[in-house]
């Protein structure tokens, strides 16, 4: 298992909640059940989760785009941690992701960059109230620079989560795309890099987190304690605060079935 697939479970899962609405690869839209379904009861509650995530308390009975609270929300449920820097806009948090202080994630070009699972695809929007945004990978660069430098405010953009890719076709979740969690499918050129004018793409974010692991003291029967390394379920460990945990002494570790964990604690490393 990696980051890239805990991370489209989670948005697979909500494209579910939303009972999957989607737009095909020829524009046809299927499974929605009005035009502002994020209004709607119960589905106004789940974009109000998206935006707790990052500390708002507005819902779907709000004007304000979500699109990059889903994505925040998302990354968040996956286990990015600090890993990812959470925002309310895509060009916000893309500017600190191109920054390279965010390991494992990268801004890469449209034309240039085959679609993984996991990645992220960009677009540049316009809209109410939106300044006019870069149409090309270069002048996005441009700006996202000139926004980390102060000398630029956020434009309008959007960001879905590419969760599937076949010959010719991939498939990816956003939020608030038709006013729902909608899972959309553009085309691919021979090369797997995106092929499609519905939008103006302008980058891909290439995920390549890893799965965070934790460290502790364990014992196996008549051996001696050793260091274990490993995913740890949260069915048998309390994290008490970003880099340590504690676990049940009773519980049997992945892959060792005649181990056991040594009481107190370990480290996440």
């Amino acid at each position: 298992m990696t980051f890239a697939n805990d991370l489209v479970d989670v948005a697979k899962r909500e494209w579910l909640r939303w009972g999957g609405p989607a737009e095909l690869i020829d524009g046809t839209r299927m499974g929605f059940t009005s035009a502002h379904m994020e209004e709607d009861n119960p589905f106004f509650t789940f974009v109000g989760e998206y935006w707790q995530s990052i500390g708002s308390d507005l819902d779907g009975r709000n004007s304000a785009a979500w699109s990059a609270a889903f994505i925040s929300y998302c990354f968040k449920q996956a286990g990015a941690e600090d890993r990812f820097p959470y925002h309310e806009n895509h060009s916000i948090y893309v500017s600190k992701i191109d920054s390279g202080r965010f390991a494992g994630l990268s801004l890469e070009d449209p034309e240039d960059t085959p679609l993984g699972v996991g990645d992220l695809i960009w677009a540049s929007r316009t809209g109410q109230d939106c300044r006019t945004p870069p149409f090309s990978f270069v002048d996005a660069k441009k700006e996202l620079k000139r926004i980390r430098d102060r000398r630029a405010r956020s434009f309008c953009s959007h960001s879905d989560i590419v969760t599937a890719t076949r010959d010719g076709q991939v498939d990816v979740v956003g939020g608030n795309v038709k006013q729902a969690v909608t899972r959309t499918t553009y085309k691919l050129d021979s090369q797997g890099r995106i092929r499609d004018g519905r939008r103006t793409f302008i980058g891909v974010v290439k995920n390549v987190l890893a799965v965070l692991t934790l460290a502790c003291w364990c014992s196996a029967a008549g051996a001696e304690p050793f260091r274990y390394e490993g995913i740890c379920e949260a069915s048998t460990a309390a994290v008490l605060d970003e880099s340590h945990f504690v676990v049940a002494s009773d519980v049997s570790l992945p892959k060792i079935p005649s181990a056991r964990i040594l009481g107190a604690g370990g480290r996440i490393v």
